[in-house]
């Protein structure tokens, strides 16, 4: 965990329950009154790459798609990924050209058919002047 993403400290963690708009509660071995708690809202929780469950072939971590090329379907770069949105039908690939214009494309199968990991490249039936 960490406040300032720089300098991480490791915790263990003992529970974890989803809580409401997005967030989360935790209990940390150690911290066992609520003033130890509260010094502890608003740090930055990790997981070691090591550790995260190795995913499926067409499953992906948002961290690995994020700088990523976007190519449209004739092949012309679109730009580079600058991050994804949730709904409640699909993740959303927000697609950041050279001007910071944005494209969102919908990461289902149909609009990113090809996601190359190695290549760091996202393959998609997409073209730049589509909204």
């Amino acid at each position: 965990m960490s406040r300032d993403r720089r300098q991480w400290q490791n915790a263990e963690l003992q529970g974890f329950r989803n809580l409401p708009g997005g967030k989360a509660l935790v209990k940390f071995t150690g911290v066992d009154d609520r003033e130890s708690a509260a010094r502890l809202r608003g740090f930055y929780l990790a997981v070691p790459r090591d550790e995260l469950p190795q995913t499926a072939d067409d499953e992906f971590y948002w961290h690995d798609l994020v700088g990523m090329r976007a190519l449209a379907q004739n092949g012309d770069p679109l730009g580079k990924v600058a991050g994804l949105i949730r709904t409640a039908a699909h993740d959303i690939l927000r697609v950041a050209d050279e001007n910071n214009n944005e494209i969102l494309i919908p990461f289902v199968a149909e609009c990113a058919p090809e996601v190359d990991l190695k290549a760091r490249v996202i393959r998609t039936a997409w073209e730049r002047d589509w909204q």
